[in-house]
């Protein structure tokens, strides 16, 4: 379910600048760093206000990654990610913020909640004209974890995993705490922070986080891990790592740790379960009909066709979890 939260008290010039370092506004017209590996995408999210998207693609068949970036980057810089995932059969639709890159307009925190929600909307529409499959991951990476766990809370039979890199638990508090006290009172009772929705998100999990993390200790990485209810949940620590620098000193552990985390679980786990199911009662089925035909020859022929219908439809059932092959 969608919450709403009064978080306008951080939306001030001293918080924001801290929270999103990286705003530049360039011209529609003269977009810079082109890149012939990925479509771009504008989005509105109101009438005049548009924020650019990247799609790296390789296959309708393929499941496909949606990013939100971290405050000192934009979609404009990720191209090395993007590229890397196409060629290693993943799709990957980075998005920016308001004021990042192309995109237009200023970035409030008021705006990274209510934007993130049409970004998806935006790119769910997207994923059904195109006729691309709809084995959806989403992932975030420091400020972007705060829209990406806000996604996988609201939206949890609709992604197939999470994956947070360098994620914050208290949503950056330590930036805001001396402002109202009575707003961030009532903000305390709802499920603003990260570490209280992550409680209620049982899709399969990921965290990835630097051993040397001096913004984001890794010591909150192992505390969200260690609240989150998923049945299947890993952490993944680089050695080394900062909070800036886990694709460049950790870089085969890095794209293994997704790559492997996306294909096992990109699987139809929930319809295989039905499969076995159905097949276990075709069995039976087809038991019970060999049982009547021996003692009856006159059913026999009747028995026979009642197997092999059978057989037919446990065939059509199982075609729908068959997963499309590039």
């Amino acid at each position: 379910m969608l919450q709403e939260y009064d978080i306008s008290f951080m939306d001030k010039a001293e918080i924001l600048k801290k929270i999103f370092p990286m705003t530049q506004n360039f011209d529609f017209d003269n977009v810079p760093q082109t890149d012939s590996n990925a479509d771009a995408y504008f989005i509105n999210v109101t009438e005049d206000i548009r924020i650019c998207a990247k799609f790296y693609s390789d296959s309708p068949s393929s499941p496909t990654i949606i990013y939100f970036h971290a405050g000192d980057e934009t979609s404009l810089t990720l191209s090395d990610m993007g590229s890397h995932f196409m060629h290693a059969g993943i799709n990957f639709f980075i998005t920016d913020y308001r004021g990042y890159g192309v995109s237009d307009g200023e970035p409030t925190m008021t705006n990274l909640f209510q934007d993130c929600h049409k970004i998806y909307t935006y790119f769910k529409d997207i994923m059904k004209k195109e006729k691309y499959n709809t084995t959806f991951f989403i992932m975030g990476r420091s400020l972007g974890s705060m829209p990406a766990i806000e996604l996988a809370f609201t939206y949890p039979n609709e992604f197939r995993g999470l994956i947070i890199e360098s994620g914050t638990a208290q949503n950056f508090k330590a930036l805001w705490v001396n402002e109202d006290a009575e707003k961030i009172k009532k903000l305390d009772e709802t499920k603003f922070y990260n570490k209280d929705k992550i409680k209620e998100v049982t899709i399969p999990t990921l965290f990835l986080h630097g051993e040397n993390d001096n913004m984001i200790p890794v010591q909150i990485a192992q505390a969200m891990y260690n609240l989150s209810p998923a049945p299947k949940k890993d952490l993944v620590i680089i050695p080394g790592g900062t909070h800036t620098n886990l694709k460049d000193i950790g870089y085969d552990q890095y794209y293994t740790a997704i790559e492997d985390f996306v294909k096992k679980n990109a699987r139809p786990t929930r319809a295989k379960t039905t499969t076995a199911k159905t097949k276990k009662k075709t069995a039976a089925k087809q038991s019970t009909a060999k049982t009547a035909a021996s003692k009856n020859p006159k059913t026999k022929t009747k028995a026979v066709a009642a197997s092999a219908k059978t057989k037919t439809k446990a065939k059509a059932t199982g075609s729908k979890i068959t997963r499309a092959k590039k």
